[in-house]
C-alpha cells in the first residue's frame, strides 16, 4: 500500500510537471507569435508611410516580402502598386493576380478590389457573377463599400437576379454602416417596392445583422 501511495504521488508530481511545461511552452509561443505580428504591423505602417511620401521603392521593398511570405495586407498593397501604377509600371493583371492571392484568404479589402476588376474587365476576364461573389464575400464580413455594391448588383439584375427587396436589404445596412449612398440608394428603391416588400427586406435585414451576416436571405 505504502508503494502504491509513492507511485500515485509521483506520477502526480509528473504530471503537474510535464503539464506546467506543456503550458509555459504555450504561453512562450504565444509570446513569438505576439512579437511576430507586432513586428509585421510596424514593417506595413512604416511602408504605408512611405507609399504616403511618394517613396515607393522603400514602401515595396518593406511590403513584397510579407505579400510573398502570404500577408494578405501587403499582398493588396503590392496589388494596389500595380493597379495604380506606383513605383512599377502599371499593370492590372499583376494587380489581379495579388488581389487573387489575398481574396483566397478571406481578406475584405482584397474582395471588393478584385470585384471592382472582374466587374470593368480590369485585368481580368469580365466576369459579373465572379464581381458579385466576390462582393457578396466581402459584404458578409460587414465592409459597407461591398455591401452597397452588392445591393447594385441585386437591384440592376447584373450578375445575379434582379431582387429589390435583397437589393434594399443591402442598402439599408451599408447605410447603417456608415455608406451614405446606401441610404440614398435604400430610399430611392423603396419608392419602387410595396410595403410588403419594404417590411420584408427590414426584417431579413435585422436578421441579417443579428446572425452576423449568416443569415441574408430568404
Amino acid at each position: 500500500m505504502k508503494y502504491l501511495t509513492i507511485s500515485v504521488a509521483f506520477l502526480i508530481m509528473l504530471s503537474t510537471d510535464v503539464w506546467a511545461t506543456d503550458n509555459a511552452e504555450e504561453r512562450m509561443n504565444d509570446v513569438i507569435e505576439l512579437q511576430s505580428k507586432a513586428a509585421v504591423s510596424k514593417a506595413l505602417e512604416k511602408a504605408w508611410n512611405a507609399y504616403q511620401e511618394g517613396d515607393y521603392t522603400s514602401a515595396s521593398n518593406l511590403w513584397k516580402p510579407l505579400a510573398e511570405a502570404g500577408n494578405a495586407s501587403a499582398q493588396v498593397f503590392i496589388g494596389m502598386m500595380y493597379n495604380q501604377g506606383h513605383g512599377v509600371d502599371q499593370d492590372e493583371k499583376k494587380a489581379a493576380e495579388w488581389y487573387t492571392l489575398a481574396a483566397q484568404q478571406g481578406y475584405s479589402p482584397a474582395q471588393w478590389r478584385l470585384a471592382i476588376m472582374y466587374y470593368h474587365g480590369s485585368g481580368v476576364v469580365q466576369d459579373h457573377q465572379e464581381a458579385a461573389k466576390y462582393y457578396s464575400a466581402a459584404a458578409q464580413q460587414g465592409d459597407s463599400y461591398a455591401q452597397n455594391s452588392l445591393g447594385v448588383m441585386l437591384r440592376d439584375g447584373v450578375g445575379v437576379l434582379k431582387d429589390h427587396t435583397l437589393a434594399h436589404l443591402w442598402f439599408h445596412i451599408a447605410g447603417d454602416n456608415g455608406f451614405e449612398l446606401g441610404t440614398k440608394y435604400r430610399d430611392a428603391l423603396a419608392i419602387e417596392m410595396s410595403k410588403d416588400e419594404i417590411s420584408t427586406s427590414q426584417i431579413m435585414a435585422k436578421k441579417c445583422v443579428g446572425s452576423g451576416y449568416t443569415k441574408c436571405g430568404y
